[in-house]
């Protein structure tokens, strides 16, 4: 459907919701900042507007609506938006232009942390054991993360941040399903760059992305029972 819009507008607000980050939240206020759900049942339309703002993966807009690339269309059609498709794959991200509205150059993939400390990325390598510790130079040291242990973890302790507890599913609801990152409890720069074998459920913890940058801030690693402590909560057991 073609609507009788200013885009012109559309795009100035787009402009101005991008720079106070000020997003409404369409399950409690029936719609997103541009006006999509609004007396709706479903949000996802509205859910796809605010994933743009930061970027997300073709996946994780299927998950706010299956058929996500027809409001994408509609956006771009309709509402004269700018959106950058990266590609046609499940990982390749789609987001808002930025340099088109005059806000700079953007990256989705260089949002995950707004912090200047950077974590080891992980990779996806295709070996049986869990292999880990092999450096990696691109523009900081990187060490080698096998999803396979990563996965192996989750599995075993679930999706729940082990400082401080929060579940992503139960906040999001299915978007954050199985969202997690997985912390490394010990030091892989104390190999020296060599491969070990990593141990799942002895070596790997998972936590949210806010502990597990506070994890890696400074100069050296925190401990989990550090961080707990910060947040007045008892010390829990986890691998040593």
């Amino acid at each position: 459907m073609t609507l009788n819009r200013d885009t012109q507008s559309d795009k100035e607000l787009l402009k101005k919701t991008i720079q106070s980050g000020n997003l409404n939240d369409p399950s409690n206020k029936g719609g997103s900042w541009l006006g999509h759900g609004q007396g709706s049942l479903d949000k996802g339309g509205a859910r796809i507007d605010n994933l743009l703002i930061c970027g997300a993966t073709r996946s994780q807009l299927k998950v706010a609506r299956p058929s996500y690339e027809t409001h994408l269309n509609h956006l771009k059609r309709d509402h004269g938006l700018p959106i950058v498709e990266e590609g046609l794959g499940e990982n390749d991200f789609c987001y808002f232009d930025r340099e088109v509205l005059g806000l700079g150059s953007f990256n989705p993939k260089n949002t995950n942390f707004a912090h200047d400390h950077k974590l080891p990325e992980e990779v996806t390598v295709s070996k049986e054991h869990f292999i880990e510790g092999a450096v990696t130079t691109i523009t900081v040291n990187a060490y080698e993360r096998d999803p396979k242990a990563r996965q192996r973890c989750i599995e075993n302790y679930g999706a729940t941040c082990w400082v401080c507890e929060f579940n992503f599913e139960a906040i999001y609801g299915q978007l954050g399903r199985g969202f997690i990152h997985v912390h490394h409890v010990k030091e892989l720069h104390k190999a020296g760059g060599l491969p070990y074998e990593v141990d799942p459920i002895n070596d790997l913890v998972p936590v949210c992305p806010n502990c597990h940058a506070m994890l890696h801030r400074g100069d050296g690693a925190n401990s989990i029972d550090e961080l707990r402590r910060l947040l007045k909560k008892d010390p829990k057991p986890f691998p040593s």
